[in-house]
């Protein structure tokens, strides 16, 4: 197993140099407004490069959460007393953990009750520190992570090579209790003023950003969002700094990326109650993007994913808007599995008949879905040359499967 984590075509200049900085050893700050999705790309990355992230909060201010805490010890291993007691330091928790996971230890689920949940277990191919809200660091905790960040060890131990730290934190007049770093440490980081496209935004939100355990429900709300944020960004939030210039409004629900995100999480929870959805629409992004969204929603009408895969050719493609056209192939993208992939490429070629390049550009998404699914070459193949006999743009897929060029 290799301890690079590749650097795939579809990246934007800025992700590879962000990879490029991780596979070198050098800690990346993301500096970027609240909500903007630095968060979610950090999830996104780690799921599809199948890395574990442990989630470090800078607002903690005991240097021990770093450096971990003294303890004497009294006894030899044999439990007798010592003539001359000594003192260790026990290592944090999540240094210890990212340890674990990366040398292959299993990470599971837990129950309210702390007792592992069956069937929960799973390996990782490498880790993600990530230490969020890094500007809310204290000096002495910085202090702390000077030497670790730089040496990438702790108290004699090193990191593995697959764990890699990742930093982010908003711009000190939008975070909370936001602060200078401290010049030593500052000059042992790369500084990325983080952008996330809008485009790229979207096709991570249709996917779920790489979070583990998305239902069908919530994939379906996300494409559906993601429609409707594609052809209505103004007014959004998506766009730009989304953090309100007025106080009064910046105290309430606004929207921006991340409310959307748990917009449509919470859509996808309370189901088809209109009233529940009306509120859970005003609850997070405000009175004036709710009312927009919802007189959208309301007459979108989207066929289930099971009626598109089993009707994709009796369904009335050319009489659908381009947003409805989006949100359906998007679900069916990201819903599909081994058994129907298939069918949602049927599906592609059929709404090529009527929206070409909507249904060419969702054809490279499927291709690199194929490879997530882990279906062998063959198999993979078919699916590329039913969409090249189609959409002669098609070539080659994200994981390495040929395309046949239509003659």
């Amino acid at each position: 197993m290799s301890n690079l984590i590749p650097l795939q075509d579809d990246y934007t200049t800025q992700e590879r140099v962000i990879v490029g900085l991780l596979n070198a050893g050098i800690a990346p700050l993301l500096n970027g407004d609240p909500g903007i999705g630095k968060t979610a790309w950090v999830r996104a990355l780690a799921k599809k490069n199948n890395f574990f992230v442990i989630d470090i909060l800078g607002a903690r201010k005991d240097p021990a959460f770093v450096e971990g805490l003294p303890i004497v010890k009294h006894t030899d291993a044999e439990g007798k007393p010592l003539h001359m007691p000594y003192t260790i330091t026990t290592k944090p928790d999540w240094f210890r953990d990212a340890v674990a996971t990366a040398l292959g230890g299993q990470v599971v689920d837990v129950d309210f009750a702390g007792q592992p949940v069956a069937g929960s277990e799973r390996t990782y191919d490498g880790v993600f520190l990530f230490f969020d809200e890094f500007r809310a660091t204290l000096e002495d905790v910085q202090a702390s992570l000077l030497s670790f960040i730089e040496d990438r060890k702790l108290d004699g131990v090193n990191l593995p090579e697959n764990v890699h730290i990742i930093l982010a934190a908003n711009p000190i007049e939008t975070g909370a209790n936001g602060q200078m770093l401290a010049g030593p440490l500052a000059n042992r980081i790369a500084h990325i003023d983080f952008e996330s496209p809008v485009e790229n935004w979207l096709r991570l939100l249709g996917q779920g950003f790489g979070a583990e355990n998305v239902t069908d429900a919530e994939l379906a709300e996300f494409a559906r969002g993601a429609a409707y944020l594609q052809n209505n960004q103004a007014g959004t939030g998506i766009v730009g700094s989304a953090v309100p210039s007025d106080p009064a409004k910046a105290d309430g629900a606004w929207p921006s990326r991340r409310s959307w995100h748990k917009t449509f999480r919470g859509l996808a929870a309370v189901g088809n109650d209109r009233a529940a959805r009306d509120g859970v629409i005003l609850a997070l992004v405000g009175e004036d993007a709710a009312l927009a969204f919802k007189q959208w929603d309301e007459t979108l009408n989207l066929p289930s994913f099971q009626e598109v895969i089993d009707g994709y050719d009796r369904l009335p493609w050319g009489e659908y808007t381009t947003d409805k056209v989006y949100a359906i192939i998007v679900m069916a993208t990201n819903m599909a599995t081994q058994e129907n992939i298939g069918k949602v490429a049927n599906v592609l070629v059929k709404v090529g008949d009527h929206h070409e390049g909507l249904a060419a550009l969702q054809g490279r998404e499927l291709l690199t879905r194929s490879r997530k699914l882990g279906m062998g070459t063959d198999a993979a193949m078919e699916i590329a040359k039913t969409l090249s006999n189609r959409f002669r743009d098609i070539l080659s897929d994200a994981s390495g499967v040929a395309t046949p060029r239509r003659a």
